[in-house]
């Protein structure tokens, strides 16, 4: 017989065997006294044929809420659904596949019916449950059909909301361009005002559409209609575009409404500039079809084009950036070097090993294989997160924050809203994020790369051997929302935070998220995720975006954002209302310039410097040293954490200077950084 794979499951994630009559040794402490009922209780709900009875099941009611709550803390459902999906997408039988089968042969089918698994029902329950689940001559028992039918059921119900869910998210962001472009733009009929500005946003807009298409389905007819190439140089191209474009289902339409419109909008900023613009190493049918929409944007009258306002040459740039960043994306591709030339110049040792390391782990993922495993499910329970984001988060958003309603935070949904949601692999991130955070363990410093000229020159995280871990390097590519991970990172501590603070021992670990269950230490800091405000440093053509993200994604009740001014005469009044708000510490988030910064530093009004004691960096304000107070601390705050975006700008041209922005603050470190010239 071969062993249940949903046996092996429950056992690796220490499900409580309440299946067995007698109660095994190792639980007798915790459950023993109550196990005879639990188990009969237990036997009750399996009987019941109904899925539907069975989530109305009223835990508390039946004297069973410890069970329900040691499940939820465990994952014990999710290790349940992970067994079967797994086997189902290892076969190729998985929900997506099948929807797309479905829709392909009937358009109007709702979703995949219950019984399509039917015929692969025994292979599927005798790998989950093991031989036992069928009889003599391989026939699956009634009451596991019945038990099948339930999970895949739950499962069916689970995929379709995810459907409802992208379609609207989908829905909403071409709605929004359609706004920025003009609702009839692919009649070549441009938006009055139209800027590149709008473009811009547009293209944030589409990354998001890009990411809603995976329940979009091809249909046969479609496919065929697509196989019939325009050919550009026709005089009627542009009314066969038209033409095929109406033929189209509208889940096709929704599959090529990125490449149309990245493409019309390359061709007007090219019709408005008289020269070309970026050009897209494109492949296949995506260069077909965004050429399609260059053709529809030629189509535009000139006298519309003409009254576009003439975009400044640091805009056209900006825009040629996000446009190629979003190609790249498209199709999968790390643009970031053309090899491995830039990754070994980061490094002046000569360990050819590590550089071997290096390069075979090329394109994986590094830093996450713990948690590369686990489901979304799993890692809401693991992270403490069960709506699946942090509780300073939003539920509902749009876009642009600007164009949230006033008074409302986020929690009840508005015309145009988007709901906030995490990928799984910025969940993957999260937890990674966390596990790193709390080791405790001190770095040798051999095996850290650092310059020939020693460690004197090192930043004070690898000299004071802060720990494992001096920091950490966000490297996911282009498009996967690197500064949505660092914002939920913020987040998520702030959560955490909060969970730990209101947790009483007696009430047991077991309580608190596994992420943190046994963590005593924060960046190699006792105590845990300190009390302490958070710190973003970005480079200046960013630091918009970083204050519209924040605020596009943090409950503005939940979190006070204070962006730390290009003007030096309100320094005072920043570090004055980081000070005085009215958030906790741990609720407040600071944003601010590499360049301000740097300022900030060689002018000595602003210090991010480190405790000696407690290794608490903190940003600390005093006045100028050619004052009459000279020497005397206005206003001190302590930082839980720092992030900074794009940290290689720090490096070069800033260069020696930026050693300063994070130093020792040891009585002579000032007239160090002095006599070093920072």
């Amino acid at each position: 017989m071969n062993t249940p794979k949903l046996l092996e499951a429950f056992r690796e994630v220490g499900v409580v065997p309440f299946w067995e009559e007698e109660c095994p040794a190792e639980y007798v402490e915790e459950w023993g006294a109550r196990w005879e009922f639990i188990h009969l209780k237990l036997k009750e709900l399996s009987k019941i044929p109904k899925k539907s009875n069975v989530d109305a099941f009223h835990w508390t009611k039946e004297g069973v809420q410890d069970v329900a709550q040691a499940a939820r803390d465990g994952g014990w459902e999710a290790c349940l659904d992970s067994q079967i999906l797994g086997f189902l997408k290892e076969k190729k039988w998985d929900i997506r596949t099948r929807y797309m089968r479905t829709i392909q042969s009937d358009p109007n089918a709702d979703f995949v019916r219950i019984g399509t698994w039917d015929s692969e029902m025994c292979a599927i329950v005798t790998h989950v449950l093991g031989d036992g689940a069928v009889d003599g001559e391989g026939a699956v028992y009634a009451v596991v059909k019945d038990w099948w039918h339930a999970m895949i059921s739950a499962l069916l119900d689970t995929n379709r909301k995810y459907k409802i869910r992208a379609l609207h998210k989908l829905l909403n962001a071409e709605k929004r361009v359609k706004e920025l472009l003009g609702e009839n733009f692919l009649q070549s009929n441009m938006r009055t005002n139209f800027t590149v500005k709008d473009a811009r946003i547009a293209i944030t807009a589409l990354k998001r559409y890009s990411g809603c298409l995976t329940w979009q389905v091809v249909t046969l007819e479609d496919e065929e209609i697509q196989s019939k190439v325009v050919d550009l140089t026709r005089p009627d191209a542009l009314e066969k575009i038209r033409a095929r474009w109406e033929q189209l289902s509208d889940m096709a339409k929704r599959k090529e409404f990125c490449q149309l419109a990245l493409g019309w909008m390359q061709g007007i900023l090219a019709k408005k500039l008289n020269r070309k613009v970026q050009e897209l190493d494109l492949e296949g049918e995506d260069l077909i079809i965004f050429n399609y929409g260059v053709k529809m944007a030629d189509a535009v009258p000139r006298s519309q084009v003409d009254a576009m306002a003439t975009p400044e040459l640091r805009e056209v740039e900006q825009f040629e950036r996000q446009l190629q960043d979003f190609s790249d994306m498209w199709l999968g591709r790390d643009r970031t070097d053309d090899g491995l030339s830039t990754a070994l110049a980061l490094f002046e040792g000569d360990n050819i090993e590590e550089m071997r390391k290096i390069f075979f782990t090329e394109s994986e993922d590094i830093g996450v294989e713990k948690f590369a495993k686990m489901t979304e499910a799993e890692l809401h329970v693991y992270l403490g997160i069960p709506s699946g984001i942090p509780a300073v988060f939003r539920k509902y958003t749009a876009d642009d924050p600007e164009s949230i309603p006033g008074g409302n935070f986020g929690n009840v949904s508005f015309e145009g809203a988007e709901e906030v949601g995490l990928s799984w692999h910025q969940e993957v991130w999260l937890a990674a994020m966390i596990g790193l955070s709390v080791n405790s363990a001190q770095a040798d410093v051999e095996g850290i790369h650092h310059t020939e000229r020693g460690l004197e020159d090192a930043p004070i995280a690898i000299r004071e051997k802060w720990g494992t871990n001096p920091g950490i390097a966000l490297l996911d590519e282009v498009g996967l929302g690197k500064t949505m991970e660092a914002i939920a990172g913020i987040a998520l501590l702030q959560t955490l935070y909060k969970v730990k603070h209101d947790w009483k021992p007696e009430s047991g670990m077991d309580k608190l998220p596994a992420c943190i269950r046994t963590a005593e230490t924060f960046g190699g800091r006792q105590g845990g995720i300190p009390d302490a405000p958070h710190l973003i440093v970005v480079p200046t053509n960013l630091i918009d975006q970083w204050a519209s993200e924040l605020r596009r994604f943090m409950n503005p009740m939940a979190v006070d954002l204070i962006v730390v001014s290009a003007s030096a005469k309100k320094w005072q009044s920043n570090m004055d209302r980081l000070k005085s708000s009215q958030q906790p510490p741990y609720r407040r988030v600071v944003l601010v310039t590499h360049k301000i910064v740097q300022r900030m530093f060689s002018i000595e009004k602003l210090k991010i410097v480190v405790d000696k004691d407690q290794f608490e960096p903190r940003l600390k304000y005093q006045l100028p040293q050619n004052t009459n107070r000279e020497g005397v601390v206005e206003g001190t705050a302590y930082i839980a954490g720092i992030v900074s975006d794009k940290s290689f700008d720090v490096s070069d041209p800033i260069g020696r200077k930026s050693r300063g922005l994070i130093e020792s603050s040891s009585p002579d470190a000032a007239d160090n950084a002095r006599d070093r010239g920072e």
